[in-house]
This record gives structure tokens, C-alpha cells and sequence, in this order.
């Protein structure tokens, strides 16, 4: 390119270009411009000004290798000029990154950790490898409007805000943990999360997955980044001070076949709220020992297509404020100590119910719809206050075992 230049410019110097331009009273200084000395200068300038050119170019690829425990930092190889960057990194890094630009990958070594947060507000693609995130002072990893995030293996711990946060950006995550922060994922303002292998939400101060404001949380369709699992989802949510899972604000949360879904010993399990939707569609999905609700359907939706068990609880499932659960799957609620079943001014349809051993087995109110298959639904008592619409032949009181 840059002797192309150079043949160019001296084709028109030596065309008459220039030489044209001279008037008939143009003085032997003038006339000395176009000279053949004259000439060799202009054109060993050119030559220098395109090789500061061309060393402006960053290259198309760069990989740097950083040693913390050293004192190399990664923020100083975020630097290092490069169309696409590689960065290798092992030790502990003391850092708040913020990652302003695109195409960048960052791998941990055996044991890395950045004591600190990850902050991703680009279009380009982040890309975070096998690496824990700890005792952030806020958000442990936040992926801003324009983010783009794949990460494998992360994990986020210690953070006194979210261990994630996904404000309207997008983020794949396969084989992560977020555990003992104050909240552990949470997704707002329209960002898109999608999970596969094994996923943790255990012992955080708050929620374990919050999902609001027209957000989506899907289980990964294909390979890329699930994790040591494949395709398959295994999500734990456990051990929370406040729900499991919530979803609320238009949100939405997917599962898929062969995906299984524990939820337990949290304050309140999983609750689908205020216009939100859950599918669940997998092989398990388990609700168990939960303090208050198990599963509770408040103004939301939730499609079940699984052997959900909601047991030990105080209600195994609560729907209430025009909620629906409706699909094909097969509800066993047992040994809730108050119902295994509320229905009020909401509707549950389509799925196989079983109740037994709780306290109440089914009570419908104000309006509440059960419209369930008798012949292969097993629930003893059902308590209504005389709005209900219930399925034949089941009736209020004692139902025999079909």
C-alpha cells in the first residue's frame, strides 16, 4: 500500500500536473519546487507519514499472559493494542476492570481470581473463562446496555451487591456459580441471560435468580458454553434469605427437556409475579422445603410440561391474582403443613394433581377455577367457598381415590 501510494504521487508530480499550473512570470524559485530534488524530499516524506500510519493499525490479534502474584495487572494488558485480544491470567488480581472495548477473552488459570468486579458496557463480545469474581465492594460482574458476555466456569462470590447484574445486556453462562452474595443473578430493563451445565444460586443474602422488567432467563438450546453438562441444565437455587427464583414485570424464564430444577430451603421458593411467565419444561423439577410458599403464581403464568414435587412446605402451590398454571405435566404436593393446593380468583388447568399428607389438601375461593384430569389426579379433600368452578367429578368435600 505504501509504495503505491509513493508511485501514484510521483506519477502526477512528473505529469505536468503541477507544471501546468505554472504562469509564464513564475521565477526560478518556483520552478526549483518542481525539481528532481525537490521531488525526492516530498516523496521520503510521504514514505515517513505512511509508516506512522501503518503503526497506528492495531494488529488483528494480540495474546498477553499476566501474572498477578507478580504485580502485572490485567488492566494494563486491557491496553495493548489488538483488533482481538487474548488475555491469559493466574494469581489474584486486586482489580475493578472496566472493559471498554470488543473482542476480548480473558482465561484463568488453575485457582485465578479477581478480588474485585468485572464491568462490561460494550457491543463487542466479552468472553470470561475459568475465573472467580470475589468480594466485590458492589456488583461482582456487571453487563451494561451494550454488553455481550460468554463466560464457562465463573465463579462469583462475596459480592456485597449482585453477584451478576444484567441491566438490558446479554450474557451466556455455562458451569457458573453465584453463591454467598447479597443477591446472586439478578436480570432487569429487558437484558437476556441463557444457563447451561451446572448452575448455582446457594446462600445469598437475598434472591438467588431475580428476573424483572420484560427480561429473559432460557436454558441453553445448544452446545456452545452449557458446560461439563452439554445441553442440560442443572439449576440449584438454595439456601436464599429471600426467594429462590422471582420473576416479576413481564420477565420470563425457560427451561428445557432433560433440564432439572432444584429450588429448596429458601424463605419462599419460586414465584411468578405481575405479568411474568415461567416454562417449565424439563425431566425434575423439585420444590421442597421451602419456609413459605413453594410454588406461588401471583398475576403470572406458568406452563408445566414435568414431574414438578412441591412438599414440605407451608403451601406447596399458591395461586392467586388471576395466576394461571396450566400444560401436561404432573404435580405431587405432599406434606405441606398448611395446603398442598390454594386457588383463589386464578385458574389451574390441564396438569395432573396429587395431594396428600398436608395439613388442608385443596382449598378454592373467590372464583378459583381447577379444571385437571380426575381420572389420573389423587387429591382427598377440597375446601371451596361456593365461587369456585371446579372440574367433575370433583366436588367440594372428600374425593374418593379415582
Amino acid at each position: 500500500m505504501q509504495r503505491l501510494l509513493i508511485a501514484i504521487l510521483a506519477v502526477a508530480l512528473s505529469s505536468g500536473t503541477y507544471a501546468d499550473r505554472d504562469d509564464d512570470d513564475d521565477d526560478d524559485r518556483r520552478k526549483d519546487k518542481h525539481s528532481p530534488k525537490q521531488i525526492l524530499k516530498k516523496l521520503r516524506r510521504l514514505e515517513r507519514r505512511v509508516s506512522e500510519l501503518e503503526a497506528q493499525v492495531p494488529p488483528a490479534s494480540a495474546s498477553v499472559t499476566v501474572d498477578c502474584d507478580a504485580g502485572e495487572t490485567l488492566a494494563d494488558a486491557l491496553a495493548t493494542p489488538a483488533v482481538e485480544l487474548e488475555i491469559s491470567f493466574s494469581g489474584t488480581c486486586l482489580e475493578e476492570l472496566d472493559i471498554d472495548r470488543a473482542d476480548v477473552s480473558i482465561t484463568g488459570a488453575l485457582g485465578a481470581v479477581i478480588e474485585g468486579s468485572i464491568d462490561v458496557n460494550d457491543g463487542g463480545d466479552v468472553v470470561l473463562t475459568s475465573m472467580g469474581i470475589v468480594n466485590a465492594p458492589g456488583v461482582g460482574l456487571f453487563v451494561g446496555h451494550a454488553g455481550r458476555v460468554r463466560a464457562s466456569g465463573l465463579d462469583v462470590s462475596g459480592a456485597v451487591d449482585s453477584g451478576a447484574l444484567v441491566v438490558g445486556g446479554a450474557m451466556t453462562c455455562g458451569d457458573c456459580t453465584f453463591n454467598d452474595n447479597s443477591e446472586g443473578l439478578v436480570v432487569v430493563n429487558s437484558g437476556r441471560v441463557a444457563l447451561g451445565g451446572v448452575i448455582e444460586f446457594i446462600d445469598n443474602t437475598f434472591e438467588g435468580l431475580e428476573i424483572g422488567g420484560s427480561s429473559s432467563v432460557i436454558a441453553l438450546i445448544d452446545s456452545t458454553n452449557a458446560g461439563a453438562a452439554g445441553t442440560e441444565m442443572e439449576l440449584d437455587a438454595s439456601g436464599n434469605g429471600g426467594f429462590g427464583v422471582l420473576l416479576y414485570g413481564s420477565a420470563s424464564f425457560r427451561s428445557t427437556d432433560n433440564d432439572t430444577i432444584t429450588i429448596d430451603n429458601n424463605p419462599n421458593g419460586m414465584v411468578v409475579a405481575s405479568g411474568a411467565s415461567a416454562h417449565l419444561i424439563a425431566s425434575t423439577v423439585d420444590i421442597v422445603d421451602n419456609g413459605g410458599l413453594g410454588l406461588g403464581v401471583l398475576g403470572g403464568t406458568v406452563f408445566l410440561n414435568a414431574t414438578m414435587n412441591a412438599s414440605g412446605q407451608s403451601l406447596g402451590v399458591f395461586l392467586d391474582d388471576n395466576g394461571t398454571l396450566r400444560g401436561g405435566g404432573v404435580i405431587n404436593a405432599t406434606g405441606n403443613t398448611n395446603f398442598g393446593y390454594f386457588v383463589r380468583a386464578s385458574v389451574l388447568t390441564d396438569a395432573v394433581v396429587n395431594g396428600s399428607g398436608n395439613t388442608n389438601e385443596m382449598q378454592i375461593l373467590l372464583g378459583g377455577t381447577v379444571n385437571v384430569p380426575f381420572s389420573s389426579s389423587i387429591v382427598g379433600e377440597v375446601g371451596c367457598d361456593g365461587t369456585e368452578l371446579l372440574s367433575a367429578p370433583f366436588v367440594c368435600g372428600t374425593n374418593p381415590a379415582p
